[in-house]
């Protein structure tokens, strides 16, 4: 009887270490160098996928870091594994990160990068700010786009009264209209009389705000981008605090997410 009880016991261990075996998904992991691997996923967490591989013959447990991982074929990612642990200890997370372990580098405002010394924006000369470059505008303004008389829409050419006067035809008759009627919108009644209304677009100004740089005449420097400033040509160092990595560990919890 013990010996077939034990028989059994065997059974079972064996049979439930086939189904672990049999359970654990094939994928294919993509790392960010564009490399890829596959094998059987038998382990994740915050930190690392444990994947087992074929190699020489052998079997392999290879760890391998969520950082280094571009995309699983499963779908699974680290966002997914982090929320799981959260949900799992939510009671539990350290209020400082939250559970995410890290905090982004002081040293650098999370950047990964070593701040630069600065220089005035050659571009905006240090102002921030550039003329702006409409079409038309002329310090935050432009030609009004009503139907009212204007300058800049001719030929005008000098006439009675030393004045300068507009030859157009309005439903095939030929009128003549003075700058005194600059910015207004003319038309000839049925009766062929004169009719004329001052423009409710630029109440006869010709002109309206411009709309680009909403009547400043100026708009934010592009290279700048308003700032006034620019970083010193010269390349780029990593942060020695983070490495460049833009974070570092919480310094509450020592990177375990949890409350000390």
């Amino acid at each position: 009887m013990k010996r077939s009880m034990s028989f059994l016991l065997l059974a079972v261990i064996a049979s439930g270490c086939a189904l672990t075996l049999r359970a654990a998904e094939k994928v294919d992991v993509t790392y960010v160098d564009g490399k890829h691997e596959s094998g059987e996923l038998i382990d994740q967490n915050v930190d690392k996928i444990t994947l087992r591989v074929q190699m020489a013959g052998n079997q392999l447990d290879l760890p391998i870091p969520w950082t280094k991982i571009q995309t699983l074929s499963n779908g699974l990612t680290h966002d997914k594994v982090l929320k799981k642990w959260k949900d799992d200890n939510k009671d539990r997370l350290c209020p400082d990160c939250s559970g995410d372990r890290k905090i982004a580098c002081k040293a650098c405002s999370g950047s990964g990068l070593l701040p630069r010394a600065t220089q005035p924006c050659p571009a905006c000369k240090g102002a921030g700010t550039i003329p702006c470059v409409a079409k038309g505008c002329d310090k935050g303004e432009v030609p009004c786009p009503g139907k009212c008389l204007k300058l800049s829409e001719g030929p005008w050419v000098k006439g009675k009264e030393d004045l300068l006067w507009h030859r157009m035809t309005i439903r095939g008759t030929a009128v003549e209209f003075s700058e005194r009627h600059l910015g207004q919108i003319v038309d000839l009644g049925k009766n062929g009389e004169f009719l004329s209304s001052d423009c409710p677009l630029c109440n006869k100004t010709m002109k309206v705000p411009c709309k680009v740089c909403e009547g400043a005449g100026t708009t934010k420097c592009t290279q700048c981008k308003g700032e006034k400033t620019v970083p010193v040509p010269g390349p780029d160092k990593k942060c020695p605090d983070c490495n460049g990595l833009k974070t570092v560990n919480c310094p509450t919890c020592k990177g375990t997410g949890l409350k000390p």
